[in-house]
């Protein structure tokens, strides 16, 4: 149980560093815990500081209003006042593994600002109910997308921005796969490659409906990169095309067929992923060796899918991954992941959902994955919640694994994304230095 005292301490920290709290734009209310990282071990003493001040002038008896949300749902608030000279400290600790989410109000009601802290996310509890068939049911998906054979539908040229021109070609794709959808996305590498000579690339897509993109911008660093579209659509279309799909066909696709663990939506989106590397290891610009997947949120949870059912992949870098602990909300260990792929218990497609989330869970794919695997993850994201990122983590077997956390950021926020593309980049450079010239 969580003490008062440690709603009210933490409700100072979710003031963040600079954020404006006033209706006077040169009042500002900063808070600094002890631990940079935002991280705390049970019962270890938890010192925040925290100072308001007007243009630099100390402040007293700034009001500070905050709302604080535990994982288990529970909110409380209040309002913290400042001291005499404009500070305040509190001390207080920590009582169990897992996140709050806190939220900072201006005293003119305006600004909301959120933070949030961690207690020992590496011992957050797996409990995503693996089901005992869980690898024959994969090994069943992939022997059915075997039996499509592996075609290349189209491969149409396509421009690239002109300051890549000279040295990028691409094309967009579509490849045979399983269901109705084929495999669609934009692929780009140096022009005249030589057979064998260039690391592969994926990029997978969040949630939403909308093209590919061209990455000219990785080819150019030496790679074969595939761009691939989640739901296996035409790319390049108007923005009417998205919106009509977005609207109708695609509307809520993933809640589509989560009763029915053969006819859930991911169920095809994810033999698209495999069948994406199986295209780019067919090519012959491929060099055989480096294989390395990425994206973000729902990408990222492909991303974490592509390393789990293609030993192939040597880097798997998942940013915020989507689809993570679908069932700790259960027992408070995280709030619920927007869009409540769980129904609620009273629900008739409750028990269903139950049987076919495991299915899909990226902590039960998370001990397939054997390769180098980076993630980010925000603490105070409320799409991929951080107590089911660290759950996913702890599960990873992977000897080289890290986790960059951000812990000011929300879902949408784009350090999280700089940083997860940061740590890409670093990886396709020591490539580069290590591949010969294509």
């Amino acid at each position: 149980m969580i003490i008062h005292s440690y709603f009210r301490c933490l409700a100072a920290l979710a003031t963040g560093w600079g954020i404006m709290l006033s209706a006077d734009a040169a009042i500002t209310v900063k808070c600094t815990p002890d631990h940079a990282d935002h991280l705390y071990r049970s019962s270890e003493p938890v010192r925040l500081t925290f100072a308001a001040d007007d243009d630099g002038r100390p402040l007293p008896r700034h009001p500070i209003c905050y709302t604080l949300r535990q994982e288990d749902g529970l909110t409380a608030g209040g309002e913290i006042i400042t001291g005499p000279d404009g500070t305040a400290v509190l001390t207080t600790a920590l009582q169990q593994p897992g996140f709050l989410i806190l939220a900072t109000t201006a005293p003119d009601g305006q600004r909301t600002s959120l933070t949030g802290i961690g207690c020992e996310p590496e011992k957050i509890a797996i409990d995503a109910h693996r089901p005992a068939d869980f690898d024959q049911f994969w090994e069943k998906q992939l022997r059915l997308l075997e039996e499509v054979p592996l075609q290349e539908l189209a491969a149409i040229p396509v421009e690239v921005e002109p300051g890549y021109r000279p040295q990028v070609e691409a094309f967009d794709v579509k490849v045979s796969a399983y269901g109705e959808r084929p495999v669609s996305g934009y692929l780009s590498m140096p022009k005249d490659a030589r057979p064998g000579s260039l690391p592969a690339f994926v990029w997978f897509h969040g949630a939403g409906v909308h093209s590919s993109t061209i990455n000219a911008d990785i080819a150019a660093q030496g790679l074969l990169a595939f761009n691939v579209n989640a739901h296996g659509i035409e790319n390049g279309r108007d923005k009417a095309y998205y919106q009509e799909l977005d609207s109708g066909e695609l509307q809520n696709y993933f809640l589509s067929g989560r009763t029915d663990r053969e006819r859930y939506y991911f169920r095809n989106m994810f033999l698209r992923v495999v069948r994406a590397l199986e295209y780019l290891k067919s090519r012959p610009e491929w060099d055989g060796k480096n294989l390395i997947v990425f994206g973000g949120s729902q990408g990222g949870a492909q991303a974490l899918v592509a390393a789990a059912l293609d030993r192939d992949v040597n880097y798997c870098f998942a940013q915020v991954p989507w689809m993570c602990n679908f069932r700790g909300a259960e027992t408070g260990c995280h709030i619920p992941e927007w869009p409540g792929f769980l129904p609620p218990p009273d629900d008739p497609d409750y028990a269903a959902a139950c049987r076919t989330l495991p299915y899909y869970d990226m902590i039960n794919f998370a001990g397939r994955i054997g390769c180098h695997t980076e993630i980010t993850v925000g603490f105070v994201d409320e799409v991929c919640c951080p107590s089911g990122v660290y759950a996913m983590f702890n599960a990873l077997r992977s000897r080289e694994k890290t986790i960059f956390p951000v812990p000011s950021e929300g879902h949408g926020d784009s350090i999280i994304y700089v940083k997860g593309v940061e740590q890409m980049l670093a990886v396709l450079k020591k490539l580069q230095e290590t591949e010969p010239a294509p």
